[in-house]
């Protein structure tokens, strides 16, 4: 037993700070995930655009201070709803994909499969004026990883940020389009067209105009 006074330290042992550690992760993550569920109730119940903060702390059954203790507003709670999932997926594929135009990108797969997971979450960033700048750090994730791609396959190719970024509003279009149709080509027939049809040229274009 651990007696506390004024005049004495006591520390608590090492297998008793892990534990409240990994208990104060814990009671985070159940806090981001009530949020996120309740910011997607919101969403499909009265759209993004009407949602407060207010709202989301009452539907929650949390305090506003402990809102803010987790994110700045509405948009940085939907930003990050999305951001670790996308995180994890450049860390699994930090510059993987088949050169090979019949076999398709395992990153690209992955994405779309995610967006469909968390499809009200990814369609309002895309199509929700206000929600913008989420839809434009989605972008740069996907520019990101095409531009290494392109460092690795193309290394000698000029502005490859710009290819990047064509790339991936070109991906994000398809993307936005996609997440709307009922009878949809599941995520690998999808990403596998888009690369015979639009990636796999592009990059080939680079390449012979390296030779």
């Amino acid at each position: 037993m651990c007696l506390m006074s004024n005049n004495v330290n006591c520390q608590l042992p090492k297998q008793g700070i892990l534990w409240a550690v990994k208990t104060e992760d814990r009671r985070i993550q159940r806090t981001r995930d009530l949020l996120k569920t309740t910011l997607i109730q919101l969403i499909e119940k009265q759209g993004y655009e009407s949602i407060a903060v207010q709202d989301l702390t009452r539907e929650a059954n949390i305090g506003r201070a402990t809102f803010y203790l987790h994110y700045k507003d509405k948009h940085d709670l939907l930003w990050q709803s999305l951001k670790v999932p996308l995180e994890a997926l450049k860390e699994r594929f930090p510059n993987s994909g088949s050169d090979l135009p019949e076999e398709p990108n395992p990153m690209l797969t992955a994405l779309f499969e995610f967006a469909w997971q968390e499809k009200t979450l990814f369609r309002t960033a895309l199509d929700v004026p206000s929600a913008m700048q989420v839809g434009q750090s989605i972008r740069s994730y996907i520019a990101d990883f095409f531009e290494n791609r392109m460092k690795l396959s193309v290394p000698h190719a000029t502005h490859p940020r710009m290819v990047a970024e064509f790339l991936a509003g070109g991906i994000l279009g398809v993307l936005q389009w996609w997440l709307t149709q009922e009878n949809a080509l599941d995520a690998q027939q999808t990403t596998l067209l888009l690369k015979q049809q639009a990636i796999f040229p592009v990059f080939q274009t680079l390449s012979i105009c390296q030779d």
